[in-house]
């Protein structure tokens, strides 16, 4: 691990409890070996793919892949407590390929004067008792670094999100939404509030790790308020805690929509993931080349 580095990012980020990302990595180091060797195979995905651990396992009370205990509080669920920890895990090891994808691609490396007094989320602040500047010039300055800029994270996910909104041969119209709110009595699916302005949610998020799909099984009414809360990195399971009402009200109906979550099959979730990972790749390779093109003509003269 790149600990310094990984520091240093983190705090740059304003990422509060930088200090728990290192520990965590450094835990899992300990079992899994170097994590930047791990990242030059394959990002990492060798390692991401023994902490997946869905809904569908822990309801089936099956036990982690991977080899890191989890703690299971004095008369708690030791099946949910699996979940949350290994998700808690599996955040903290996307949390380092998001830093070495960060710190290759922004060219940091051999450009900044490291420096740990330096302020969290200002990254071109000087120490207010250090006179040296954190770069040699203006010339060495981190690229592109623009305020309201369109970084290729975003270009990533819609990619993503595209891909996962288009599986199957599924089609509905506004009609099927309706047919979805009637289902739960125009209530929002989680907290069951009436007369709350009422939006489209999914109940398993469109992204790599959920593999959540725009399908009508998966579009379920929510509140402003609930779906502002849940996110898109929560499950409804997840989301839904001790709401076991909820949850099997949400169940049911994707059942009578024959919606399957894709998390449920382990060989496919795993092959889905890795070639969603690699799409994530190469959306960023390609934009690098075509920035890198672009600004070879452009600066040619």
């Amino acid at each position: 691990m790149r600990k310094e580095q990984f520091e240093y990012w983190l705090k740059s980020k304003g990422i509060k409890t930088y200090a728990n990302y290192v520990s965590q990595i450094k835990r899992l180091e300990r079992a899994y070996g170097d994590f930047d060797e791990h990242y030059e195979k394959d990002g990492c995905a060798t390692i991401l793919a023994e902490f997946e651990y869905t809904a569908n396992d822990m309801l089936n009370k099956r036990e982690p892949k991977h080899k890191i205990p989890i703690t299971v509080k004095s008369g708690g669920d030791k099946y949910k407590s699996y979940h949350k920890g290994t998700a808690d895990l599996s955040s903290r090891i996307n949390k380092y390929v998001e830093f070495r994808k960060n710190w290759q691609n922004e060219h940091i490396e051999g450009n900044v004067h490291f420096n740990s007094s330096i302020k969290p989320g200002n990254l071109f602040s000087q120490p207010e008792k250090d006179p040296q500047p954190v770069f040699d010039d203006l010339t060495r300055r981190k690229r592109n670094v623009r305020y309201k800029s369109y970084p290729v994270g975003n270009a990533q996910n819609s990619v993503i999100r595209t891909i996962l909104s288009n599986i199957g041969d599924e089609s509905f119209s506004v009609e099927g939404w309706e047919e979805a709110k009637r289902y739960f009595e125009r209530k929002c699916a989680y907290c069951g509030a009436i007369g709350k302005k009422i939006v489209i949610d999914h109940a398993m998020p469109i992204n790599r790790d959920k593999l959540g799909e725009h399908r009508l099984g998966n579009l379920i009414p929510a509140c402003a308020d609930c779906n502002a809360k849940k996110g898109g990195k929560q499950d409804y399971i997840e989301f839904c805690g001790e709401n076991e009402e909820a949850i099997t009200r949400i169940r049911e109906y994707m059942k009578s929509r024959n919606y399957i979550p894709l998390t449920v099959d382990h060989d496919k979730n795993k092959n889905i993931q890795l070639m969603l990972n690699k799409a994530h790749e190469e959306i960023r390779i390609i934009t690098e080349r075509y920035i890198g093109l672009i600004n070879a003509i452009f600066f040619s003269d």
